[in-house]
């Protein structure tokens, strides 16, 4: 069976597993009366949050809302602040993702009030903080987008939280690139991606490495670009990122139709373990 439908099938099954499981938790929560009214209405808003969580991750984002939803007026009734500052910024990652930047900003916002006030969770607010960074980034508002990095990254530096300060490292590094401030985007990515080797975050990586050979690719240093596609669809493959990889496969045929490098082929047949031909076949079908 080929990768992809090897890695969706598995996905699935997943999702359904653990719907059914949180579906089950819920009628569980509703009779268990040895726990308090409050306890059961708490435990029965985390699995809505769990089942809005899984609904996002299959981009069902009708569904996923609705989970969330169901979850959030338990959790206002009952004030629980810390979940409710999850839900919203999960609310808004779904807005994001579809595009109703304005709908994101509000549900951010709510978030980071939370977080801010009643809770004063520090680290929550940074992983906000980068969520508007990426916001404002998408919209082209540059400057409000550094400026959000930058103190989601002085909260994580001041927590020693450095795995998160990665993954803002790269936020800077494609906002800089979308700047075509290439030197400094460069300088960011790497910052990320020393990081990620230290801590051995290897799916975190393959991102790193794919926006270094976009990268090199603007620059027209297309050695290095290949290096990074091929490092970046190693790790997709190992770790079974298929979106990913899918990307990573266009992107390495464009770039083998402008050089026509029979080593690149070869490279990929050995990532993809099959033969070059096979490979630029695959190649033709991604870009026709």
């Amino acid at each position: 069976m080929p990768f992809r439908e090897e890695v969706l099938l598995a996905r699935l099954r997943d999702f359904a597993l653990a719907e059914s499981s949180h579906l089950k938790s819920i009628d569980f929560a509703r009779n268990n009366f040895s726990a308090t009214q409050e306890e059961r209405q708490l435990a029965i808003a985390s699995n809505y949050h769990q089942l809005g969580y899984i609904h996002q991750l299959k981009e069902d984002y009708r569904k996923s809302s609705e989970y969330y939803n169901c979850a959030l007026e338990i959790q206002v009734e009952y004030k629980d602040f810390w979940a409710q500052a999850k839900v919203y910024h999960h609310l808004g990652t779904l807005a994001y993702v579809q595009g109703e930047y304005d709908q994101a900003r509000k549900y951010y916002q709510k978030s980071l009030d939370i977080k801010e006030g009643e809770l004063n969770d520090l680290q929550g607010q940074a992983c906000t903080l980068h969520q508007f960074g990426m916001l404002f980034q998408d919209q082209g508002d540059f400057e409000e987008a550094e400026r959000y990095y930058q103190k989601a990254i002085f909260i994580k530096r001041k927590f020693g939280d450095t795995t998160y300060v990665a993954e803002t490292y790269g936020g800077l590094g494609t906002l800089y690139h979308d700047l075509e401030n290439y030197e400094k985007a460069r300088e960011f990515y790497q910052n990320s991606l020393d990081i990620l080797i230290r801590y051995g975050d290897m799916p975190s990586q393959a991102f790193i490495y794919s926006q270094l050979a976009l990268l090199a690719e603007d620059l027209n240093e297309l050695e290095q670009a290949k290096d990074h596609y091929l490092r970046s669809l190693q790790v997709c493959i190992d770790f079974g990122d298929q979106e990913r990889a899918d990307f990573v496969i266009c992107s390495l045929a464009r770039l083998h139709q402008t050089t026509q490098d029979a080593r690149l082929l070869a490279a990929v047949a050995q990532c993809l373990n099959t033969t070059p031909a096979k490979v630029q076949q695959l190649f033709a079908a991604a870009n026709p």
